[in-house]
């Protein structure tokens, strides 16, 4: 039996991880006075370099390559092969489409750029799953018949009503990494120099490669607490970063 809590907090994940970006990416834009199309390149960037490129090559590898992820060898080496890719396609997709759209090199681009980057990530490959769940969900809690396989309907009836709340959680905890990650690689192009974006790289893959190992060994509540810890670190640097932008605007 599915209990209404459990509904409660998808419906919840589902507004946080669909409703808010979209939310930010207009109040920010109005506040600040920046272009709307600065969001939609970010999230164009997301949308081909992850969509179109990333994952049908991770689904390319998973399939002729085999990992023994019960090890930690092997869970660390395909969590680096995972944190890897994604710092690079990511990070040089954001490069890329700076240069291709030109943009303007500023710390509200850069920012507009982070959430529409960070919004579309969190539609797409959380919000829409979890919209779809919520309404599974409610039906199962009013035991409406769904006609739904086993393997589709169980895990749903197995999981602990916080972790319907944990996967919105994590989405409002990774906009601002993402935002972040957006102003050094614009703040690179800006100042013309690339250190900043390998510093991105760098941070996008610290921040990916521990997960795995902490959510096998200790726990989801582990991995959101890192995140947390990111989050964190991510709201300081941007608050502090227009300081980046001040000799390439002069």
């Amino acid at each position: 039996m599915v209990l209404w809590t459990s509904v409660i907090f998808s419906l919840i994940s589902a507004v946080l991880s669909i409703i808010v970006p979209v939310v930010a990416a207009i109040w920010f834009c109005r506040r600040q006075q920046a272009p709307f199309s600065t969001v939609l390149v970010g999230a164009l960037t997301f949308f081909v370099m992850q969509v179109l490129l990333r994952i049908p090559l991770l689904l390319v590898v998973n399939h002729f390559f085999s990992i023994e992820l019960e090890t930690t060898k092997g869970l660390l080496l395909y969590s680096a092969f995972l944190a890897i890719t994604a710092a690079l396609f990511e990070e040089f997709g954001r490069l890329g489409a700076f240069k291709i759209f030109r943009l303007q090199g500023d710390w509200k681009n850069a920012v507009a750029m982070g959430i529409g980057h960070g919004g579309i990530e969190s539609i797409l490959l959380v919000g829409i799953n979890v919209a779809a769940n919520t309404i599974l969900l409610a039906l199962l809690a009013m035991d409406v018949p769904i006609g739904l396989p086993p393997e589709v309907v169980q895990p749903l009836l197995d999981t602990a009503p916080y972790m319907f709340l944990l996967a919105g959680i994590e989405r409002i905890l990774t906009l601002p990494i993402h935002i972040a990650l957006s102003i050094l690689v614009v703040a690179g192009v800006a100042r013309k120099n690339y250190g900043y974006v390998a510093l991105a790289i760098a941070a996008h893959f610290l921040l990916n490669f521990p997960l795995g190992w902490m959510g096998q060994n200790w726990g989801v509540l582990s991995t959101e607490l890192y995140i947390l810890l990111c989050s964190v670190v991510a709201w300081l640097f941007i608050f502090r970063s227009r300081a980046l932008f001040k000799e390439s605007d002069s």
